[in-house]
């Protein structure tokens, strides 16, 4: 039943909001069914009442027919998305049926006399409540005009009809002046009092939805809070745990370095003592030992270097911008992951930027670090080929002026799908699966190029994805 009832009051209507119009139409729909079920009770009970005193239908059961029929009409016309109509049509026609065509067809007793005017009173609400005055005024005036004038003369075409002589009219004709006066101001005190109280609920829902529109706007800008705060929090996090590390690899360096000094200054003396001499009367053990040295000073150097990359990635918290050549963080950070790249993901480099440029080094370390673990995953997420490359280059740009460097690091993973792109660089933003990122990355990498004053932005290529950093110089 309530199914039923919920559907039949939204009839006609598209959205289910809180719109004044659409209310309007709401209670036009539950007043139809009101008004049909409560004449199909009546048309019931009438017939009833007929069968067991064996007589025919009146005009009363013929107007509760007519109006049920009004009303059914108002709820098909609904059901085709014409509700203005069917709101109309309750306004205007059930004055008519119920009081006026009975008139018209002799129907007059002396109890119309008493109840017709209360009758058009209470009919005279409906205007108020099925239209709404800001946009329907003509119609407000016209539907108050309209009962005000049936109300004034109801009398008059009553008597204009009446089939004979009714001894009630010699009795209303003496305090008839009392009787219409004590009728009109019902009228006007009850249109009064419900235009005052529509009003009043018209401007009270006014206010709520401002206060609704104010919250509604004070909740954005603290969820908005909450996300930087969050972000926030999670940056710091992220340097802190950096910043451990950072300290620890730079101890872990150190002390590296220190036996590395030791075998280098040992090398050293083997090359300036006369071991070489003294192995040169045996040719193989000779070149033995000149291979032996020759590997262990490749490995000095190989470590050395690996300790100097060590150390470029020690986090220092630096708050200065440093000339510094990219290429060489490039180079750095391919080194540092080189274990995490595939062997069959093809590195290939095209560098012609020829000046160093000012970046927080610890930070770009970081940037170039994330794009590139970034681009290994979206690799290996696919099914690969031999031909996996992973490209690197730089070049300068001219913008106002104003020179820039730019670098680009492109993939040959799947590209990005177009209604997420540009949000790949929004805080918590992943496509991976629940457990396996927290999507900080590369909000992290977009807020340490804005700490550079730069820009960073993710673009589909032919061959995959391409990353583009922009720094001023």
């Amino acid at each position: 039943m309530k199914r039923l009832w919920n559907k039949i009051s939204y009839l006609g209507i598209y959205q289910k909001d809180t719109g004044l119009e659409q209310r309007t139409m709401i209670l036009s729909n539950q007043l139809n069914l009101i008004m049909l079920i409560t004449m199909i009770c009546l048309l019931i009970l009438v017939s009833i009442m007929c069968s067991l005193e064996n007589e025919a239908y009146g005009i009363g059961s013929l107007r509760v027919l007519l109006l049920l029929i009004v009303n059914l009409v108002n709820l098909t016309l609904s059901y085709f998305k014409y509700p203005r109509f069917g709101r109309i049509s309750l306004i205007f026609l059930p004055p008519i049926i119920f009081l006026i065509f009975p008139t018209l067809i002799g129907f007059v007793e002396e109890e119309s006399f008493t109840y017709y005017p209360f009758i058009l009173i209470a009919f005279s609400v409906l205007p108020q409540l099925l239209l709404v005055p800001d946009s329907e005024k003509l119609l407000c005036r016209i539907s108050l005009v309209y009962y005000g004038l049936l109300l004034l003369f109801i009398e008059r075409i009553l008597l204009l009809f009446a089939s004979e002589d009714i001894e009630i009219v010699n009795i209303i004709r003496g305090f008839f002046v009392y009787f219409k006066a004590s009728q009109i101001c019902i009228f006007v005190f009850l249109q009064f009092a419900v235009f005052y109280l529509r009003r009043l609920n018209i401007q009270f829902e006014r206010d709520l939805n401002e206060k609704n529109r104010t919250l509604d706007r004070q909740n954005e800008e603290l969820k908005d809070t909450l996300n930087k705060l969050k972000i926030t929090q999670s940056q710091l996090i992220q340097l802190e745990k950096m910043s451990a590390v950072g300290t620890l690899t730079s101890g872990v360096a150190h002390e590296i370095n220190n036996p590395l000094n030791f075998i280098s200054g040992g090398l050293d003396l083997i090359n300036e003592s006369n071991v070489g001499e003294e192995l040169s009367k045996n040719k193989k053990t000779a070149d033995d030992f000149n291979t032996a040295v020759q590997i262990i000073r490749e490995g000095v150097i190989r470590a050395t270097k690996i300790v100097d990359t060590l150390m470029s990635f020690s986090y220092k918290n630096s708050s200065e911008l440093t000339l510094t050549d990219i290429h060489q963080i490039i180079e750095n950070t391919l080194l540092f992951c080189n274990a995490n790249i595939p062997a069959d993901i093809s590195i290939r480099k095209d560098y012609r930027l020829k000046y160093k440029v000012p970046v927080y080094q610890d930070k770009m370390h970081q940037i170039i670090l994330i794009i590139i673990e970034n681009a290994i995953a979206a690799i290996q997420s696919k099914n690969r080929s031999d031909g996996e490359i992973l490209k690197f280059s730089t070049d300068s740009i001219d913008d106002s002026n104003r020179k820039k460097a730019m670098i680009r690091i492109e993939n040959s993973g799947p590209k990005i799908p177009d209604h997420i792109i540009d949000k790949i660089f929004d805080p918590f933003f992943t496509t991976k699966d629940p457990g396996e990122g927290t999507g900080l990355g590369l909000s992290i990498a977009y807020s340490f190029i804005k700490e550079h004053n730069g820009t960073i932005e993710a673009e589909n290529i032919k061959e995959g994805v391409r990353f583009t950093i922009v720094l001023p110089v």
